[in-house]
């Protein structure tokens, strides 16, 4: 086995990561700057070219201007932060892990990149004062990040780790389970993993207490911190893969992990009110009255069904949708014209209360 060299950094509109340099790319992606609010008079005097580009900035503003802190992020970057210094002190070699759980579209994949960018940046932070240099060109690795599918196996899950270390294997050697377990343990080992980001747990199906036992197994041998997402994960038996003689069930799983619930936001609720006021800040629309969007607070409940990822969707399709038109505002007839996901549709409605 070897190490190739940086090959490619993420795509542009592709947020899949799938190798080293993907997450790399990923830390380093910055928020595109907020264009100012012109007023029509301003807006209608710059040249064709000039106001072409004004709205393709809007339109980069409002596609990625982040996702603000919600609840469930600060619930989470709290647990996260204080189980991570737990880990980094401790003289345990098994350290304590962390697992997001909840209903389909509730940030859980955001929230796990944020735990992992975060944790990333504070460690090279540290290591920087330290006097410690961290360059990619050293091939230090403090996190890798793995989404797991209904295929996955204890083969595929070493085989995407090495890849992603960058690590080859021989095309001339065929190699067993155990060699590839050991070698991703020791290159675990080599590139200082002490993250190991894990996303679709629940996909996982036949194969699901195969690589719960060996994940077991490699947190034994290699000293990392497990992050783990996935929809409805207390409703499975991944902490609870055994039975006492009392017929309660446990496990070692659930005994080294911790569990988060991100859950969906409740109608009419503080937190849901504050989430839509700090989108509608975020605007950058000529004709758009701050207040409005929270006003229709239970509408867009319904339409979202509480689900932040449904409810960003329509609304940067709603900013998207009036940009450059006469009126650049969001309101409810221009909601009423647009579709979200499957789920949101079907389960939504577009009544006001």
């Amino acid at each position: 086995m070897s190490d190739h060299p940086d090959q490619h950094g993420l795509p542009k509109g592709d947020n899949s990561i799938q190798t080293r340099e993907d997450w790399e790319a990923y830390c380093a992606h910055k928020i595109p700057p907020r264009p100012e609010l012109l007023t029509h008079e301003a807006y209608a005097g710059l040249s064709e070219e000039a106001r072409e580009d004004y709205d393709l900035a809007r339109d980069a503003w409002h596609s990625d201007f982040g996702v603000g802190s919600t609840p469930a992020m600060t619930l989470a970057l709290e647990r996260f932060r204080l189980v991570a210094r737990l880990n980094a002190n401790s003289n345990d070699p098994v350290k304590a892990h962390l697992a997001l759980t909840g209903p389909p579209t509730q940030g859980k994949t955001t929230i796990i990149r944020h735990l992992g960018r975060d944790f990333e940046r504070r460690l090279r932070q540290r290591q920087k004062k330290q006097g410690i240099a961290l360059s990619r060109n050293a091939r230090i690795c403090p996190v890798v990040h793995y989404s797991l599918d209904s295929e996955s196996t204890t083969r595929s899950l070493n085989t995407g780790i090495l890849h992603y270390l960058g690590v080859m294997l021989s095309d001339t050697r065929a190699y067993n389970n155990a060699q590839l377990s050991q070698a991703t343990a020791q290159a675990l080992k080599r590139y200082q993993v002490q993250l190991l980001i894990l996303d679709d747990v629940h996909l996982l199906k036949d194969n699901a207490a195969a690589i719960r036992n060996y994940l077991k197994a490699l947190t034994s041998k290699a000293p990392i911190m497990l992050l783990l997402a996935g929809i409805d994960l207390d409703k499975t038996d991944l902490f609870e893969e055994t039975k006492d003689k009392t017929g309660v069930k446990a496990g070692q799983t659930g005994g080294r992990t911790g569990l988060i619930k991100v859950t969906r936001f409740t109608k009419g609720g503080k937190a849901w009110r504050s989430l839509i006021g700090w989108i509608e800040d975020q605007l950058v629309l000529m004709d758009h009255q701050p207040g409005s969007l929270v006003r229709l607070q239970s509408y867009l409940w319904n339409r979202s069904q509480g689900s932040i990822g449904s409810l960003m969707t329509l609304l940067r399709l709603g900013a998207l949708s009036v940009t450059g038109a006469a009126r650049e505002c969001i309101d409810k007839r221009v909601l009423d014209g647009i579709k979200i996901d499957h789920n949101a549709e079907k389960h939504g409605n577009r009544e006001e209360e």
